[in-house]
């Protein structure tokens, strides 16, 4: 993953799009397509950047990790973060900015 939140046609491969390509295991942008048992790893490039996925819901039915080892210092900004997990997901190495939580939903199947 290569680029801030979002989705556009650039080139890019944004946090929106990469959750997509691994949810819908087609290519989104330039994000490869999910296999089912995925990983989105954040480019250096990203080190020290705040991301911004406020108001963008993000669905999980696959085995995912995320992993923002690659990216020191890099933020992602929760404000209305929704994030829908149906599926084993682990997040790993990533910083959450301006988060709070109203109300905490699982869905175990």
């Amino acid at each position: 993953m290569n680029a801030g939140g979002g989705v556009t046609t650039n080139g890019d491969c944004s946090i929106v799009e990469a959750f997509r390509a691994a949810q819908n295991e087609e290519a989104e942008d330039a994000c490869v397509a999910g296999t089912g048992n995925d990983t989105i790893v954040f480019d250096p490039s990203l080190a020290g950047t705040e991301i911004d996925v406020s108001q963008i819901p993000l669905t999980v039915s696959h085995t995912l990790v995320v992993d923002g080892a690659a990216a020191p210092g890099m933020s992602i900004a929760l404000q209305a973060f929704d994030l829908r997990v149906q599926h084993q997901t682990t997040l790993q190495n990533l910083t959450f900015a301006h988060a709070r939580t109203n109300e905490a939903m699982i869905d175990a199947e």
